[in-house]
């Protein structure tokens, strides 16, 4: 099992110091939160708390995570790192082709793209975006980055992308890997057809049941034989012990993020944060 630190929530000038002391302590990556701007007023409800209300505050910051990736990478040689997750319908395709194919290329394909249809319709109003067909935007768009990376002159006749022949260099050089995010039955039919997916059940019982919904939603694309990342965002990573994680490598997990090292506490400062790093990896890391 691979364990992967969210960064999430954090103050932007620990970063780059908290991704080195994760690779030096063995983590295989950090993920990044995404959101353009939160209106003070929001009505859609949050598809991952019992009662739809968003844990975070308003005015959190949520940093641009393509510019963190960079200077993360500069500053590490083996760590990855991905978006949980990227809400892909609020850009453009050539936008977010151009960004991780960048980031792919500064940090020798250690990239990967977690992929969300996003939850806020308000922020899709901010910026004039339809978020009643976020879902079929999503995948044409993805289709679109997928041969952007490919390289060279390509062309694309679709539902919401129709252009001629272009070039959009550079292209990375393989593909960046895009790991599904969301547990409703469209987003696990969206994760089989790529190379993996990221949610947050709570319980293994739960991760199981969704482990035998993407394969067989994998056996109808012909993907069931093509290597596939399964990967749980917990909501609490604390009290876990390597037992607890092994329940979880039983019914097919293959990753976990761990949650926000600010998450549910009041303490900051940078120390905090590395020790907490620390500890869990002497904790749970060395076991595997």
């Amino acid at each position: 099992m691979d364990f992967w630190q969210s960064f999430a929530f954090l103050n932007i000038d620990h970063v780059v110091d908290l991704a080195t002391e994760a690779e030096n302590l063995g983590y295989t990556g950090v993920a990044l939160g995404d959101h353009l701007a939160i209106p003070q007023d929001v009505s859609s409800p949050y598809p991952y708390s019992p009662d739809g209300i968003a844990a975070f505050d308003p005015a959190t910051e949520f940093p641009d995570p393509w510019p963190l990736v960079a200077v993360m990478a500069a500053a590490t040689t083996r760590l990855r790192f991905t978006t949980c997750v990227y809400i892909v319908p609020l850009r453009d395709p050539f936008s977010l082709a151009k960004s991780t194919a960048t980031c792919a290329l500064l940090s020798s394909n250690r990239v990967v793209l977690g992929a969300g249809v996003g939850w806020m319709k308000e922020e899709f109003d901010l910026v004039g975006r339809s978020f009643a067909d976020r879902g079929r935007r999503t995948d044409e768009m993805l289709d679109v980055v997928a041969k952007i990376h490919r390289g060279g002159v390509i062309e694309h006749h679709g539902e919401f992308y129709d252009f001629g022949s272009i070039t959009a260099a550079p292209a990375p050089t393989r593909p960046v890997p895009v790991w599904i995010g969301g547990q409703s039955p469209a987003a696990l039919r969206r994760a089989a057809r790529h190379e993996g997916w990221i949610g947050a059940p709570a319980t293994a019982d739960e991760v199981g049941a969704i482990v035998s919904a993407l394969a067989r939603a994998r056996a109808e694309v012909n993907r069931a034989g093509e290597p596939f990342e399964t990967v749980v965002i917990l909501k609490d990573g604390r009290d876990l012990d390597p037992d607890a994680f092994r329940r979880l490598e039983d019914v097919g997990v293959t990753s976990v993020v761990l949650p926000a090292l600010t998450y549910g506490v009041d303490e900051t400062s940078y120390e905090f944060k590395r020790d907490r790093l620390a500890d869990f990896a002497d904790k749970v890391l060395r076991e595997f």
